[in-house]
């Protein structure tokens, strides 16, 4: 099953969403942005489609996700459920 989640980052924290391949939504929380606790939430999942708004902290946090497996796209919040496929 191919999961996609969206993330809302905030200087001191993230806000996401996961959602299945009928876009039921089946897991959200909040995480800091740090990249401690980004691997904390993010390592033990299935690889996904991460969407995220383009800011401040989309670059490290990007990579990061690549690193863990996931495939990430930053772009415009307008943009973003259009990306998601």
């Amino acid at each position: 099953m191919r999961r996609r989640s969206v993330l809302t980052l905030q200087m001191s924290g993230a806000i996401y969403c996961t959602l299945n391949e009928d876009g039921e939504m089946v897991n959200r929380g909040r995480f800091r942005t740090t990249a401690k606790a980004l691997e904390k939430w993010f390592t033990d999942i299935p690889p996904a489609r991460v969407a995220m708004e383009a800011g401040t902290h989309s670059i490290w946090i990007s990579e990061q996700f690549q690193e863990l497996g996931h495939e990430v796209i930053v772009a415009n919040v307008r943009e973003s459920r259009a990306n998601l496929g």
